[in-house]
């Protein structure tokens, strides 16, 4: 259960900052660059509006030993970091939560519009 957390800190990290935390060509070359370095963000890594309860949540998840990450202890732990503490689980769990921003709704591409790269972009 712990490597979810660790690909909810990966997620997280790129939404922060619009990157992968880790690189390679290969699935080899990823893999020993997450052994070869743990993730630490710092207040000099954030972009503005982003706050360090944030970088910690993901500092905590991508921790890169499972015994020391964040939801070791099972959800409620993860549900209970500063970060996430104004979150209201029971609205989202009965899908009560509104999103801020919700996308518009396009039609299906056709199998002719697919082919056009046109009608794509």
């Amino acid at each position: 259960m712990a490597v979810d957390y660790f690909a909810l800190g990966v997620i997280t990290y790129e939404f922060m900052l619009g990157m992968r935390p880790y690189y390679g060509k290969s699935r080899k070359e990823i893999r020993d660059h997450i052994f070869s370095k743990q993730i630490c963000l710092k207040k000099s890594d954030l972009p503005e509006g982003w706050s360090m309860e944030a970088a910690d949540f993901i500092n905590k998840t991508l921790q890169r030993k499972p015994a020391n990450r964040l939801g070791l202890n099972g959800p409620s732990e993860v549900k209970a970091h500063i970060w996430l503490k104004d979150v209201d689980w029971q609205a989202i769990i009965e899908k009560k939560v509104v999103p801020k921003f919700k996308p518009d709704i396009r039609p299906p591409l056709t199998s002719k519009q697919a082919g056009d790269k046109e009608s794509v972009e």
